[in-house]
This record gives structure tokens, C-alpha cells and sequence, in this order.
């Protein structure tokens, strides 16, 4: 069965041209003259999950790829429920809400501020973060970094993840 992926960006993937010529080279190609680093994502991480062990390995091993700054959340019907979020850098925000509906995220605080209570904003640590957040189990994240060791979150300080009250 095929998989789909719908994935957003906020930032930059740096060294997406040459991604873009290792897909050709594998067969995969893009629409000629693709200017936009944003377009690799589905397709590189399409092709990682069916080479996976699983949906978060496939995930981790596409962002370790990315050279940049930059925040991105995808799905899969490979992981139907999931959301995988992924942040490197220091230019771009990724911030994280729950409510009755399940998870939300935007790169600005000001996305949530309507439907949350409380915002989540995630920082970059080391060479990356990335988190796993289930719809089906809401307090089920997975933590780790992009070289695939957990980042426990009883170990994330202030300055990795910063919660808000938010006043409406």
C-alpha cells in the first residue's frame, strides 16, 4: 500500500539541491527546476519510511540528513495519530498546544494562543530536537535526538521547553 506524507517547514534545508540529485539518482525525480527545499521533505521521508525499521526511524534518519535551521512537522498514514516535529537551529520557533482535539503546533505563539491554555516552546538542543506526539494517546511523546538517543523529558530544562499560560 502506498504511504502519504503532508509535512510543513519553517526555515531552511541547506544542502536540499544535492538531495534533490541523490533522489534522480535514485530514480526519484522531482518537477525539473524545483526551487523550493520544502518539496523534498514528503518525498525524502516517503522514501525513508519504506526503508524503516519504523515511522519514527524513517522521520529521525530524513532530519539527520538536513543541514540548516529550520522547524518541521509531518504525518504519515504509515503512523496514523502521529505527529512528527523536528527542530534544528536557532532561527525558527516550533511551539506546541493541547486541547480537547489533540495536539496543535505553529512557529509562532500567536497560532494557539486562541484554542490553548498552555504553549510549549520547543528549543533546539545539541544538533537537534525531535518529538513524537500521538493523537490516540495524548500523553505519549517520545523525546529524542536526531542521532536517535532519548532526550528523557524529566531532563528538558526551561531552556528547552518554555510552558506559557496564556492570558485571553
Amino acid at each position: 500500500a502506498a504511504s502519504f506524507v503532508a509535512a510543513a517547514l519553517n526555515g531552511d534545508i541547506d544542502n536540499y539541491q544535492p538531495l534533490v540529485r541523490n533522489l534522480g539518482e535514485q530514480g526519484i525525480f522531482l518537477p525539473p527546476g524545483t526551487t523550493c527545499d520544502a518539496k523534498v521533505i514528503p518525498v525524502i521521508l516517503a522514501e525513508d519510511l519504506v526503508s524503516a525499521v519504523d515511522p519514527v526511524a524513517g522521520f529521525r534518519q530524513m532530519v539527520d540528513r538536513f543541514d540548516g535551521s529550520f522547524a518541521i512537522c509531518a504525518q504519515t498514514t504509515v503512523a496514523p495519530g502521529k505527529i512528527f516535529l523536528a527542530r534544528k537551529g536557532s532561527g525558527q520557533g516550533l511551539y506546541v498546544g493541547q486541547h480537547a482535539g489533540g495536539w496543535m503546533f505553529a512557529s509562532e505563539l500567536y497560532g494557539l494562543v486562541e484554542l490553548t491554555r498552555q504553549v510549549h516552546r520547543l528549543e533546539a538542543k545539541n544538533r537537534g530536537h525531535i518529538l513524537v506526539l500521538d493523537n490516540q494517546s495524548p500523553t505519549s511523546i517520545q523525546s529524542l535526538a536526531f542521532d536517535g538517543s532519548e532526550v528523557p523529558l524529566g531532563s528538558l530544562t526551561e531552556a528547552d521547553i518554555t510552558t506559557r499560560d496564556v492570558d485571553r
